[in-house]
């Protein structure tokens, strides 16, 4: 099942609902400095992705403040973009954030170390882009199918971790949203399908 997804970057809440709405949009993702009101404005209506440039120094804490959005996408900071930056973020705080929400695992993502960061991170899902094209814009077979491997690795070797964890009555692992759930496409619930799509920035006045 695949949801169309709109990717705004600090437009007035009012016409991302009305673009939302227009365009029978599964989810938006905010990807500017959205205050919290208009994101809790906008979690009543539609199914909110709220994206936050990891830089150093980033408190995780900040996230609690979002409480309402359906999910935090985690992504690599680079001064005047937002996003895009094929930089990694630091997967531990990506960890850490799950205690306030789902999180959506992206930056410097690629058929390479997709396993790897799943495993540290514990995302809900991963959004992966310029790591799996051949050029810009133009995604690579190869890669795709390597990635899909790797995020099939990862979520069995969490499945045994799981398991394990049950044998001794501690199923920790899925008070966390766990990375089983994580997808190289965003293979979510139902509920909340977000779709690869690159953030992109506003025009500038």
């Amino acid at each position: 099942m695949i949801s169309a997804v709109g990717v705004f970057v600090d437009w007035p809440a009012e016409v991302v609902a009305a673009m939302a709405r227009a365009l029978r949009l599964g989810a938006v993702q905010l990807h500017g400095s959205e205050p919290v009101d208009e994101v809790r404005e906008l979690s009543a209506k539609f199914q909110v992705i709220k994206a936050f440039a990891v830089r150093p120094g980033f408190r995780v804490a900040t996230l609690k403040k979002y409480s309402r959005a359906s999910a935090f996408l985690l992504d690599g900071f680079k001064a005047g973009m937002h996003g895009g930056t094929g930089l990694a973020i630091n997967w531990g705080v990506a960890r850490q954030a799950n205690h306030y929400g789902r999180v959506i695992l992206a930056g410097g993502l690629t058929p390479e170390n997709a396993e790897r960061a799943i495993a540290e991170a514990q995302p809900f899902a991963v959004d992966i882009a310029s790591g799996v094209e051949a050029r810009p814009g133009k995604k690579d077979a190869r890669a795709l199918r390597a990635l899909m491997r790797a995020v099939e690795s990862a979520n069995g070797l969490q499945g045994e971790a799981r398991n394990g964890a049950d044998a001794v009555g501690r199923a920790a692992a899925d008070n966390v949203g766990p990375a089983g759930a994580a997808s190289a496409v965003h293979d979510a619930e139902p509920d909340l399908l977000p779709r690869n799509v690159p953030p992109r920035e506003t025009e500038e006045a």
